[in-house]
């Protein structure tokens, strides 16, 4: 094929745009291809039985080798860990850095904190009533959908993510699993999931955009609609702030941000540990652009007077900061 119809072209963006990038961006197409060519080649296959089953496997295969895997111990510096040859870290270039910092030679580090991230994701799961109700039925033979209508479209949502913006017409990448893997779901019963692109740190909900864009193209689908148990974007990070620590003055202000809108408060205070000045102007100046007000305190020693409820977080555990947030509002006052 040539990828000369409007169908084709279509198709080609909404695999390329996995890549996060602007689609006019140098290497954005390699992505299309490699994996276009592995749904010819294999398909881009489900776990039976839910994404659990893999980590099962995973865990039973290391088992068997003699690997120990401990869970519920978090990490914050290389002393919570046991003496090794070496040690792999599944985590962001930041947050290395926060653990292993003192570790590191100057160069690596600095090109660690220099790191730019990306654009993140808005994710949604639902429970529903019955199978997506598509308009073109053979869209409901796969497993994963794109919904973004034209390249043109498609290549304009991704632009407006990478410039900071969210698109109306979100670009929007769906699994309906329940169609091949009746485990998942009651009899008679489905479930589905779909996510799409955001600015980096954002805390805007995206719900009924990405709703809208299914609905576009499966009139009827919010009728199905049984439950939506999963968080957005914020919600999903704030499980692992105990990993994020300082180091993500974005994510904290963003998170301050949301929770303070969601208390009904004017501000939070996002502190971490014993952030730098830079630090605590960065986390300001999040809430600024998100035309929120953000006290930022540096430390219990340097309390920054105000007249609206504000919260100290030492860890950076979501745990943490809900339980003074609720303490903050049952008294209505500066801690």
């Amino acid at each position: 094929s040539s990828f000369a119809g409007e169908g084709a072209r279509a198709l080609f963006a909404g695999i390329s745009a996995h890549s996060m990038l602007p689609l006019t961006a140098p290497l954005s197409a390699s992505f299309g291809l490699v994996l276009a060519i592995v749904a010819h080649a294999h398909g881009w296959p489900l776990a039976r039985g839910g994404s659990q089953a893999v980590a099962d496997a995973l865990i039973a295969e290391a088992s068997d080798l003699g690997v120990a895997i401990v869970t519920g111990h978090p990490v914050r510096s290389m002393s919570d860990l046991p003496p090794a040859r070496a040690v792999l870290f599944a985590l962001t270039p930041r947050q290395v850095v926060s653990i292993a910092g003192d570790r590191l030679a100057t160069g690596p580090r600095r090109r660690l904190e220099g790191f730019r991230y990306g654009p993140g994701v808005f994710k949604l799961d639902w429970a529903l009533d019955g199978p997506v109700p598509w308009t073109a039925p053979d869209v409901g033979r796969a497993a994963t959908v794109h919904l973004g209508g034209t390249l043109d479209e498609i290549a304009a949502s991704e632009a407006e993510v990478n410039a900071g913006r969210h698109p109306e017409r979100p670009y929007v990448l769906l699994v309906q699993p329940t169609l091949f893997d009746s485990t998942r779901a009651p009899t008679g019963k489905h479930t589905a999931w779909a996510y799409c692109h955001v600015p980096n740190g954002s805390a805007i909900d995206m719900t009924n955009r990405i709703e809208g864009q299914v609905e576009r193209f499966a009139p009827g689908f919010r009728d199905l609609i049984l439950a939506r148990p999963g968080p957005g974007t914020l919600e999903l990070l704030m499980d692992r702030l105990a990993v994020v620590e300082a180091s993500e003055p974005d994510l904290l202000a963003a998170v301050g941000a949301r929770l303070a809108r969601r208390l009904g408060v004017g501000a939070v205070v996002a502190c971490t540990g014993a952030p730098d000045d830079a630090l605590v102007d960065s986390i300001a100046a999040v809430g600024r652009r998100a035309e929120l007000t953000i006290v930022a305190a540096k430390a219990p020693e340097r309390r920054v007077a105000s007249s609206v409820p504000t919260v100290e977080v030492a860890t950076g555990e979501f745990g943490v900061l809900w339980n003074r947030i609720v303490a903050v509002r049952r008294t209505r006052r500066a801690v």
